[in-house]
């Protein structure tokens, strides 16, 4: 399900925490709108769009949606044996 500008954000269920969404989509990628974050940009809260295994298709549906802002994040462990270049 893809947000279009007629839609609005609470179409799309309630506002979970970042606890819960992790509690309902174990290790998955999930595309959230509706973002409440802290200062450092930590996402705390959002409305879930899109859940998957898959970041790639996250993104690629990330990049139809019509919101002012939307993140994809993963909801399990960090691998620890990957190296990350920022």
């Amino acid at each position: 399900m893809i947000m279009k500008r007629t839609e609005n954000v609470a179409d799309f269920g309630p506002k979970l925490s970042w606890e819960e969404i992790c509690e309902q989509h174990p290790s998955e990628w999930v595309l959230l709108v509706d973002l409440d974050s802290t200062e450092q940009h930590e996402v705390t809260a959002g409305r879930v769009v899109w859940y998957g295994d898959s970041n790639d298709e996250a993104y690629e549906r990330g990049a139809d949606l019509e919101a002012p802002e939307a993140a994809v994040l993963f909801t399990g462990p960090l691998r620890t044996d990957v190296k990350f270049l920022l």
